[in-house]
């Protein structure tokens, strides 16, 4: 099996949706001899954060030398982003035998046809983990968490990230009923940590930690100290002495770091500082505040629900005179969105996204912003990053879908490769 044909079978689309058997799902395992149980697994759950604090985990894990293995989605540039092995892409060799070992042994399976593209990729992660000897894994649910495929499995440790609103037809329509959710991947006497949440989110967490008695630690905000934050640097000190940099920027990845630290601290308490700054400095993923230019500086970002923007709203200036180029999905909650990204950017350029489920910009500037000269549609995300680049701007940010963040730096590419 080679890469296109691992990917036929991985990312059908026919397949797609998600999986709400649990017995179906752990039959599998069992026909795969339980991938799984071959090393501690890390579970992941939230509405943001879950793939930057899940890559700050791998690479404090194997920097400290416990060779560490991601499961993580959607994927920015490469599918291959989706299974990593200490903060590398899956090698393309180990990827392949793995698929191959999934679809070999669950083929002849009852059921096999219902199993969800997800499902299947998450086999082949476990599997893939296995052969490469990792001695912790972590594994990001998709949607949700109480009825996501990996709920099925067994971990060391529960991790939930911030909670906010997204997937509201999946999850809810309240902070209430997502953290419900994402509560559920608490398993009794495993041990839970979250980031800082909002009273209501925090409720449903300390309530389902209580019913399944498992020891439940949040991150305390006053073990953080933002020194600086930059489109391309986070700069803060944790537990009030140790002095740490991330070169994903944003104040919330500070918030990601030291969750990360204090999993892999209950993980391997003897960590040494100086391995925890090089994990955290060196941790990167695509798509995350990334800046792909200067002058102006153009920053690649895949926030896309009113959680992850209102964070990134709350460190801009009223002052600056920045440029927002978004593109979303259609099935998003469009109107809440906009109207903070319109708050937070001098200027808004709205483009499509090349899917197709994407928006239509000169449909959206008609329906909310006919008479706003600050807001334009263009066809393209190249005809907007050329504007911008042409106009008085103190930054741009390419923002709204991790789809849009791939296209982004799939352009910038290719014009770094011209440029040679």
């Amino acid at each position: 099996m080679n890469k296109e044909q691992a990917l036929q079978f991985l990312d059908d689309p026919r397949r797609y949706g998600a999986d709400t058997d649990p017995v179906l799902l752990r039959a599998a395992l069992k026909r795969l001899r339980s991938p799984e149980t071959g090393y501690p697994v890390i579970h992941l759950a939230g509405t943001n954060g879950k793939g930057s604090t899940g890559a700050y985990l791998c690479r404090i894990l194997s920097e400290h030398g416990e060779p560490a293995g991601h499961f993580t989605s959607p994927h920015v540039l490469d599918f291959l982003e989706r299974i990593r092995i200490n903060n590398r892409n899956i090698d393309p060799d180990l990827f392949c035998d793995a698929a191959r070992f999934v679809k070999e042994s669950l083929q002849d399976m009852p059921g096999f046809k219902d199993l969800r593209a997800f499902s299947l990729q998450m086999f082949t992660a476990l599997v893939a983990f296995r052969n490469a000897g990792v001695r912790f894994a972590v594994i990001e649910s998709g949607i949700g968490g109480r009825d996501d495929a990996t709920n099925v499995l067994i971990p060391r440790v529960s991790v939930i990230t911030p909670i906010g609103m997204d997937h509201m037809a999946r999850l809810g329509n309240t902070v209430e009923e997502i953290a419900a959710h994402k509560a559920g991947i608490i398993k009794p006497g495993v041990p839970v940590f979250s980031a800082p949440q909002t009273p209501a989110a925090g409720r449903i967490i300390t309530e389902a930690a209580r019913v399944n008695n498992a020891p439940l630690h949040f991150l305390p905000e006053s073990q953080i100290r933002i020194i600086r934050s930059d489109p391309g640097e986070t700069a803060f000190i944790w537990e009030n002495r140790l002095s740490l940099k991330t070169r994903m920027g944003g104040v919330y990845q500070a918030e990601n770091a030291g969750l990360a630290i204090m999993v892999a601290r209950h993980l391997v308490p003897d960590i040494a500082e100086e391995d925890l700054q090089e994990a955290v400095y060196e941790t990167s993923m695509p798509g995350r505040r990334q800046v792909v230019a200067e002058d102006p500086v153009i920053v690649v970002d895949g926030a896309h629900n009113p959680h992850a923007i209102q964070a990134f709203c709350k460190e801009r200036t009223k002052q600056s005179k920045e440029t927002g180029i978004i593109g979303m999905m259609e099935d998003k909650e469009t109107e809440a969105v906009l109207s903070l990204w319109r708050n937070c950017f001098h200027t808004l350029y709205l483009v499509p996204v090349q899917d197709t489920r994407s928006w239509h910009p000169v449909r959206v500037k008609s329906d909310y912003f006919l008479e706003d000269d600050h807001v334009v549609a263009f066809a393209s995300l190249k005809e907007a990053v050329q504007k911008a680049k042409q106009s008085d701007t103190d930054a741009v940010y390419i923002m709204g879908s991790l789809y849009l963040a791939g296209e982004a730096l799939t352009l910038f590419a290719e014009a770094e490769t011209e440029a040679k």
